[in-house]
């Protein structure tokens, strides 16, 4: 799955996680595979069941 980083730090915001949004927003790439970026997102402890409003992200996958 591919999301835009800013869903992704937006969702962490939404969740009161600031400080690992900020974190996200310096080492993530503009685009987030979820896939490619597994580790990054890992060493931010960030998991995508943790995402309570993944759903709600825009996927950039379905644009494709």
């Amino acid at each position: 799955m591919r999301l835009d980083k800013s869903a992704v730090t937006a969702a962490l915001r939404k969740q009161g996680d600031h400080d690992r949004a900020m974190q996200a927003e310096c080492v993530l790439p503009g685009h987030v595979d979820t896939e490619r970026d597994a580790n990054l997102l890992c060493r931010l402890d960030v998991h995508l069941h943790d995402l309570d409003d993944l759903d709600d992200l825009p996927d950039l996958d379905a644009s494709d």
